[in-house]
């Protein structure tokens, strides 16, 4: 069973504060016996071997690309391994703040409109 990186990484701070020790590596049977989300991470920030190369939001039911940021890539270390994710957003969470403030951020709203 695979859970989010994120999930995973939040569940640290509850998990320590029980009874059990923290382990130098949680395997997925100790993340199972995580009862609530932890306030912390697993794994500390830049210490795990996962490294997200592209984030893309898409409307799903006409296949739309709405948002995409990319790091450059490294022609000499790529990886064909990829991970789909998919959240159920209200409409609301298109006028989050962030899209307005960050220009950096390549970001077509005429794509989010129908």
């Amino acid at each position: 069973m695979e859970l989010g990186i994120n999930y995973l990484m939040n569940m640290s701070k509850k998990f320590k504060n029980k009874q059990y020790r923290q382990p130098d590596v949680y395997r997925p049977e100790d993340v199972m016996r995580m009862k609530t989300i932890t306030e912390s991470y697993l794994v500390a920030p830049g210490r795990s071997p996962i490294e997200f190369t592209c984030f893309s939001m898409r409307e799903m039911e006409s296949g739309r690309l709405i948002f995409e940021i990319r790091k450059p890539q490294d022609e000499r270390n790529v990886c064909t391994t990829q991970s789909l994710t998919c959240y159920d957003l209200t409409p609301e969470f298109l006028t989050f703040p962030l899209w307005e403030r960050q220009s950096n951020l390549r970001w077509d709203q005429s794509r989010s409109r129908s």
